[in-house]
């Protein structure tokens, strides 16, 4: 396997991901022997690679890049920088050909990044105001009322330290939505709802509980669709 072959190999992954080409796929994996999704799942060949690859899904991919760390003979190295709605991934393949540059041996370890959540945050919700600084700020809403609310884009755990910093009353609540996937989160001072976007029936608990803890009906309306503009490709 030489650079340039190597580099038109890659390419032609790239296309097939893209386009979820299972038939792309099975010219590139068609004689691998051994395909490891993660360094700890059993390997796999054939059909056990197509049904891996029928889970990708076309669209919303913001990038997907492949740089070539090491070539060794027939064996390379390639770290893979990946983003899908949002979504960050960095990786690294160990990939080994045989004497007609076909793959034979595959092996991906990756790290995801936390899933990312955007959210409405009142600041005279917190007991410290400073901490809506740890976390980016998408957006400041002027409203006739004497709150100050910030959209956020944080993780699960910045939506847990939001929590904690609620003020000592059940009257104030957050809610946050998936830039990724279907997930939302209720957020209230002692208890989180963890929801799905699309389906509303998961709301209503949480709907609920905020009304016997004294949040008026009217304030317990969201809907995580209200954060579609600022997440790509939304899930909802």
């Amino acid at each position: 396997m030489t650079r340039e072959k190597l580099k038109l190999w890659l390419a032609a992954m790239r296309v097939a991901w893209i386009n979820a080409d299972i038939a792309s796929v099975k010219k590139l994996f068609g004689k691998t022997q051994s395909y490891y999704e993660t360094p700890f799942a059993p390997p796999v060949s054939g059909e056990g690679i197509w049904a891996l690859w029928r889970e990708v899904r076309r669209g919303d991919l913001d990038y997907l890049d492949y740089e070539i760390l090491a070539l060794d003979g027939d064996t390379a190295i390639i770290n893979e920088k990946f983003s899908w709605r949002g979504m960050k991934r960095d990786g690294i393949y160990q990939l080994e050909f045989d004497a007609a540059d076909a793959c034979v041996f595959f092996k991906r370890w990756k790290i995801v990044e936390p899933e990312q959540f955007i959210g409405i945050v009142i600041a005279e919700s917190l007991s410290d105001k400073s901490v809506i600084t740890k976390f980016e700020v998408i957006k400041t809403l002027a409203t006739t009322t004497p709150w100050h609310m910030y959209w956020l884009k944080l993780d699960e755990a910045g939506i847990r330290e939001i929590q904690k910093n609620l003020v000592n009353e059940n009257q104030w609540y957050a809610d946050f939505a998936s830039t990724s996937t279907d997930r939302a989160m209720v957020v209230f001072k002692n208890k989180i709802f963890d929801i799905k976007k699309s389906d509303k029936s998961t709301w209503q608990a949480a709907i609920d509980y905020g009304i016997s803890a004294g949040i008026p009906a009217s304030q317990m309306g969201f809907d995580p669709a209200r954060y579609a503009q600022f997440i790509k490709g939304n899930a909802s």
